[in-house]
């Protein structure tokens, strides 16, 4: 199954600023930058070659716009994206267990409060095994 995982959540915090302690925090390479008329956006690739990709939106209510699977209120966005499928059922346990959740705990310590993953091929199985319940 491919990795393409949605977790939103809201911060004050500049996109530049929550990308540098969530780079900081993980020990993730340099992200670039970038924007356009409704977001901006940053980028980069972790040790597994997982793409990182986080979007702030200029305006409230973009990402629910775009994506009805985001809750209300949040205004970033982190997608964690890989074109190729794990081989095994061991690499999808430990997207779940290891990627998924190291990211919501990170998120979640830089921002004080919670991250929200919300839509991607492991959620439901993220959900049964981590006692989540329904929003």
């Amino acid at each position: 199954m491919m990795i393409n995982e949605h977790i939103s959540f809201q911060s004050s915090l500049s996109l530049e600023e929550f990308t540098k302690r969530l780079g900081k925090n993980m020990s993730l390479k340099r992200f670039q930058f970038d924007y356009e008329n409704e977001n901006n956006w940053s980028w980069t690739y972790d040790e597994s070659n997982i793409e990182i990709n986080i979007s702030k939106p200029f305006e409230d209510g973009k990402l629910q716009e775009w994506d009805d699977s985001t809750p209300i209120g949040c205004n970033f966005s982190l997608s964690l994206l890989l074109k190729s499928e794990p081989e095994s059922v061991e690499k999808n346990d430990l997207v779940i267990k290891k990627v998924i959740s190291e990211y919501v705990v990170n998120i979640e310590k830089i921002i004080g409060q919670k991250a929200f993953y919300h839509r991607g091929n492991f959620l439901n199985k993220f959900e049964a095994e981590n006692n989540v319940e329904e929003k």
